[in-house]
């Protein structure tokens, strides 16, 4: 059967395409990740299309991408095949059962747009807690609230006008449509948003002292957390 993830997965990739401040929350991760260590294995928890994880392999570390949706792991795995990429492994995984790796495995751990969608994403965080080493970095970020086609191109109109924004129009909104959807899970209490002061504590909780929080992506709807394995 195929999921809502899976069908994501067909235009998701509109967003790194045509939306610079994909590009941008990307570079952003990344730079966060290089702050903390040049090398190590470093996991990308709901990797989706890959994006994240292949920027990561192309700055050398090791990554492992984990997902529930084949055909968003599809994707992923075209793009390191295409860029010849050994150092990335991709494996379909539900990330809220136990996951398959041993304690203190990973160096870091990155989760982009993931905690919204989960049940009981304490659970979750207790196992990148698990399979972090000690001192090993967790990056998240998370929507404060869902976004709306039109503030992404009132964001493509402020940073390029007109052209830019009819360009952004035409390539997202289909994208747009899938947004509704998950407006309306939210809506319904499917899904969860987060505010500072939520993932503050729940970090706090399971053992992660937070070193950083930026708002980030478009209009500051975004959250980026740094925090470290206590």
């Amino acid at each position: 059967m195929v999921s809502f993830w899976d069908l994501y997965a067909v235009v998701y990739d509109s967003l790194p395409k045509h939306f610079k401040p994909y590009r941008e929350l990307l570079q952003q991760i990344v730079d966060e990740v290089g702050k903390h260590s040049d090398t190590g294995m470093m996991l990308d928890a709901g990797c989706g299309t890959g994006n994240f994880s292949m920027a990561l392999a192309e700055r050398g570390y090791d990554v492992v991408g984990i997902d529930y949706s084949e055909r968003m792991l599809n994707r992923a795995d075209g793009k390191r095949k295409k860029a010849g990429f050994s150092n990335v492994e991709l494996h379909k995984s539900d990330l809220e059962k136990r996951l398959e790796f041993p304690d203190h495995y990973f160096e870091g751990v990155i989760s982009v747009h993931a905690l919204y969608t989960m049940k009981d994403p304490e659970l979750v965080i207790k196992e990148y807690h698990r399979i972090l080493r000690p001192n090993g970095q967790f990056i998240l970020t998370e929507l404060r609230r869902p976004i709306g086609l039109m503030p992404i191109i009132k964001e493509a109109m402020n940073r390029g006008g007109l052209r830019e924004a009819l360009d952004v129009f035409c390539h997202l909104f289909v994208l747009g449509l899938f947004n509704v959807i998950l407006r309306k899970r939210q809506g319904s209490g499917t899904y969860h948003y987060w505010s500072e002061g939520e993932l503050r504590e729940i970090l706090s909780r399971v053992g992660f002292r937070i070193t950083s929080v930026k708002e980030t992506y478009t209009n500051n709807w975004d959250l980026l957390v740094t925090s470290i394995k206590i």
